[in-house]
């Protein structure tokens, strides 16, 4: 198993506009950092702080809660869940185990 490396840039979309983009280039496989892969994603909802995020590709097919915290409590998780139900199958969402300490 190895760490997957990748670099996000956020893009504010068109004006007068909610929508923001994210563009990550992910380098497969990593040992060979000259073979980028560019993947385009949608911010349907980010915190001011942005310490949270809900992010999806514009195919609708894959839907990420994202944060910057080991945990989130459940009222945002709900609440962020409740807004991609506006659009998305939620049915297969999950929340990942976490651990109060990250990898080494």
């Amino acid at each position: 198993m190895y760490t997957l490396k990748s670099r996000g840039h956020r893009l504010q979309g068109q004006p007068c506009s909610n929508e923001a983009k994210l563009k990550v280039k992910f380098y497969v496989p990593p040992f060979l950092p000259i073979i980028p892969r560019i993947e385009d994603y949608r911010v349907l909802c980010l915190d001011a702080d942005d310490q949270y995020a809900l992010v999806c590709q514009p195919s609708r097919k894959y839907l990420w809660i994202l944060s910057r915290q080991s945990h989130m409590d459940d009222d945002t998780y709900n609440q962020l869940v409740q807004k991609a139900e506006e659009g998305y199958d939620v049915s297969n969402l999950h929340k990942t185990p976490q651990s109060d300490t990250p990898p080494e």
